[in-house]
């Protein structure tokens, strides 16, 4: 909406609601579509419910130990693997693990590991130059 779109419509709606669109926007009205406007209003909720929460510019600081966990991640060992690696339980590099993402605010694996290529902790050239045995 902010790039100025100001109707839009998926395929998948009822009949009547593609005519109505269509003569909508040919009378230079704004039309959304009923699917459209719940997913509208739901990230609107979600925008609500993360400025309630307040933002913190504070940067974000991880221990050694987080380190050598998120950099582990990244090379792909399992949490098994990290455990013995660093004399540790699994549970333990799962609960580092958790509390990693939470740190760095994201909710998936893959961002922790973007997190540690972007940060040095890592870096995807030992895979293209020294493949895994």
């Amino acid at each position: 909406m902010r790039a100025g779109v100001t109707s839009y419509i998926r395929k998948d709606c009822e009949k009547q609601e593609i005519i109505d669109a269509v003569l909508d926007t040919a009378d230079g009205s704004k039309f959304f579509c009923g699917k459209v406007l719940a997913v509208l209003d739901r990230s609107a909720a979600e925008l609500d419910r993360l400025a309630q929460a307040g933002s913190n510019c504070a940067p974000v600081t991880l221990s050694a130990r987080e380190c050598q966990i998120i950099s582990l991640i990244a090379d792909g060992l399992s949490y098994t693997r990290i455990a013995d690696q660093l004399g540790l339980s699994a549970h333990t590099v799962t609960t580092h693990r958790r509390n990693l993402m939470q740190k760095l605010g994201v909710n998936s694996t893959a961002a922790v590991v973007m997190y540690a290529v972007k940060h040095g902790l890592t870096t995807p050239n030992k895979y293209l130059f020294n493949p895994p045995a």
